[in-house]
């Protein structure tokens, strides 16, 4: 579930010249799910998988939606430099999920956002 655990997996088909990702990266205009406070750990991936569109890599199959292109991972970092910003200023998983939401208002996936806060804000855990 994104960055926040210890561990993420990255596949790389060289072949084929995709990055199995999985949920390290959404496509343009989706809500991140953010489940750890780990916000600045993810953009360091986020900025490692750049590296890939240089040693050849065009496509990132993600883990929710149709594959993407790597012109999606500046908007993934914003993002969650944005969401690192609300969750410093928030202290409740519901303020935090409604601040978000209205910074993104056209963005897909408003519902994961409510789910994702309760889990960042340990209401629920895995």
């Amino acid at each position: 579930m994104g960055a926040g655990h210890d561990w993420q997996t990255i596949a790389r088909l060289p072949d084929a010249g995709a990055v199995m990702a999985f949920d390290l990266v959404f496509p343009d205009n989706t809500h991140l799910f953010t489940v750890t406070p780990h916000f600045d750990h993810w953009v360091e991936i986020l900025n490692g998988l750049k590296g890939d569109a240089t040693r050849g890599y065009d496509t990132l199959l993600v883990g929710h939606g149709a594959p993407v292109g790597f012109d999606v991972i500046d908007g993934n970092i914003s993002y969650q430099h944005k969401a690192r910003e609300i969750h410093a200023a928030n202290s409740s998983a519901e303020s935090y999920a409604e601040a978000l939401k209205a910074a993104y208002p056209g963005y897909y996936g408003g519902g994961w956002v409510d789910f994702s806060s309760l889990l960042l804000y340990g209401i629920i855990n895995p």
